[in-house]
Formats: structure tokens, sequence, C-alpha cells
């Protein structure tokens, strides 16, 4: 199959970036014709410079971006999006109706969400996934406290807040050889430089880490109450280092939860205030949350051999391979075509945390 990638991003530290790379990576592994670029690069660009840059608009066109930065392109269009209310931002599903004939999510609750904003053009499912390449499963040798990770990127919507909260229901002050991080990027959620800072137990990382396993490299367990995910890669690159993943089961991260992570039951629909749009998504239950983390801490060892079950199944069914394969027969049911493929032989080197090194040719 011969496309066109148009990202938003190609940034490695950028979730949107992040699975623009992961497909576009998998598709050219498998065969396919892929030339990727930046949307923002076509923007208000004469066809000359579309022309000299490479871009063959007569081979279709995915766009893997928030609606708001879909462009106009000539000829086939698709659109792969996502979002984390119930409600869309007013002009998305225009954007997607006019600028695309078909529209991909990453998860199946989003299509009540799509149509119900008034997307006409067929929706399709294709899930994110994995890079097993980059992430190892990590076997962490104890020396120190049991450490919980957590998200704290995008203001309250990950539910670090209810980590915090949920950390001191379930251990006390005396309770020493435990630890939280709030992982979160540079310049964000400055709040958290005075609220979170009186307890040596508690820090907050603010990083951006260039390779996704270093993350988890400290943690014991990944704790992921969020409020809603359109897809929840994070979580799922966490379950696939071998992490035991605590996730809410709503919005994305619900799907095959059972199969890859622990799954977080009670929880109730309240208004996200979600700045221009609103919409409805999940508050966890915070005593929840800190059962499931006295649980973790008291037994881990039964809860690292379920998370190394769930890595394997990750590697199984959920990696970028596997979304890449949906995605050309998406497309495929599209265009009316058969997705060609002719797998290349590419060698891959796996490091483990203990250091070996494992070479495989895919």
């Amino acid at each position: 199959m011969q496309l066109n990638i148009g990202g938003h991003k190609w940034l490695w530290f950028d979730g949107y970036g992040r699975l623009s790379l992961g497909l576009a990576k998998a598709l050219i592994y498998a065969g396919h014709d892929i030339h990727p670029f930046e949307l923002r690069e076509y923007e208000n660009k004469p066809a000359w410079y579309s022309l000299a840059q490479g871009l063959d608009f007569s081979r279709a066109t995915l766009q893997l971006a928030p609606p708001c930065e879909f462009q106009h392109i000539p000829g086939n269009s698709a659109a792969y999006t996502m979002h984390e209310s119930m409600t869309l931002p007013d002009g998305w599903a225009d954007h997607i109706n006019q600028k695309n004939q078909v529209c991909i999510v990453p998860s199946p609750w989003l299509i009540e969400v799509f149509e119900n904003a008034g997307v006409k053009v067929p929706i399709k499912v294709v899930p994110g996934g994995i890079d097993p390449d980059e992430c190892p499963i990590l076997r962490r040798h104890h020396n120190g406290p049991f450490t919980f990770i957590c998200l704290g990127d995008r203001g309250n919507r990950k539910g670090h807040h209810d980590v915090y909260q949920a950390f001191y229901k379930a251990f006390e002050h005396t309770d020493r050889d435990v630890r939280l991080i709030i992982k979160c990027r540079p310049g964000s959620l400055q709040g958290l430089d005075f609220s979170y800072s009186t307890d040596p137990r508690v820090q907050v990382w603010r990083a951006d880490v260039t390779h996704i396993a270093d993350v988890f490299a400290f943690a014991d367990a990944a704790i992921n109450p969020s409020h809603c995910e359109g897809f929840g890669m994070w979580p799922r690159e966490a379950a696939a280092c071998g992490v035991p993943t605590v996730v809410t089961n709503w919005s994305g991260t619900a799907d095959d939860a059972h199969e890859w992570a622990i799954p977080l039951e009670k929880y109730t629909l309240v208004d996200s205030y979600m700045k221009d749009c609103g919409g409805l998504w999940a508050q966890t239950d915070v005593d929840e949350i800190a059962w499931r983390m006295r649980d973790l801490y008291e037994k881990r060892d039964e809860y690292k051999a379920r998370a190394l079950k769930a890595a394997q199944w990750m590697r199984d069914h959920a990696t970028y391979a596997h979304a890449a394969k949906k995605l050309t027969e998406a497309l495929a049911w599209w265009l009316g075509g058969p997705p060609e493929e002719k797998a290349l032989p590419v060698e891959v080197t796996t490091i483990h945390s203990n250091g070996r090194k494992h070479k495989e040719v895919i």
C-alpha cells in the first residue's frame, strides 16, 4: 500500500507523535510505501511546494492529528483522531466531514461520541499499539522503597490528584518503605512545586525522557486512574514493560483491560469542565485506588507474576505491527482494494533490564 501520513507532530514525547512514529515504522517494516510529512508544513503552501517535497496525492493520505489541525488534502484523505470527553469541541465534526472521507478512531467508545457530534463519514476502529523494542520487560531488583508512579500531565485529566489522596489513605506517615513519583513534563503543573513538596516520599519528576522504559525503570506499579482516554498509550507501555498497571475501566483504557491491566471498577460520570467543549468523563473512587495500592504493596510477587503475563499478552495482541495490519485492512475497505503487503526482513535488537541483548529477524 502507498500512503502519505500527515502527522500533527512527529515528536517522541507527544502522544500523537508517538502514535505517528509507531504506526509509520510498523507500516514500513511490513513493506508498505509510506511518505511521512507534517500537516503544518502543508498548510497554506502552493502545489509546487508539495510536489518538491515529494508528496504524491494520487496515493491516499492519513491525517493523524486533532481535527482542528486537519488540512484540505487533494485526493483521498482519512482522519485518524480521538478525544478525551463525551463531547467534541465545536467545529471538530466539520473538520472531519469536510476534509476527509473516512474517520478512524483508536477505541470503540469514540464512535458514539463522534456520531453524536455530527460526524457523517464512516467511522472505523483501529487501536494504537506498543513497540516491544521500546518496552523491554523490566525486572526491578529491589533495594529501595516500593515505588508507585503516576502521570501528572494534561491538568488533572490523568488523575494524579486522586493517586496522591489514595497514597495517604493507603499508607501512614510512618510507612517509610513506600514512594510515589508524579511524572510530568518540564514546565507543567507548577502548583505541584508547592503542594507536593513536604513529604520526601512523594516526588515530582519533571523531564522529557528519551526512552519510555526509563520512566518505568524505578516503578513497582503504575497507577493511571485517568478521567478519560482516547486510547491510553502510557499505561499500555507500562504494562508492556511488565509493570503492574492500574487503569480506569472506562473509555480507551477499558478495551481488553482485564488482559493487560488491573481495572478500577468504581467510577461515576461527572462534568469534565474541559476547555472549549465540556462533556462527561469518569471520576474514580479514591478508596478503591487506595485499597488497590495497598494490595499491590502487600502482594507484590503475585501482581508481578500477573504483570509478566500481561506484558506477553501485549506482545501477542497489541503491538504497532498489529495496529498497522488493522489500519491497512480498514484503508483497503475504504479504497476498495487488497492491503498489499510484502514484509521486509528487519533485524531487531531488544535490550533487557539485565543488560543482555536478544536479536531476531522480523
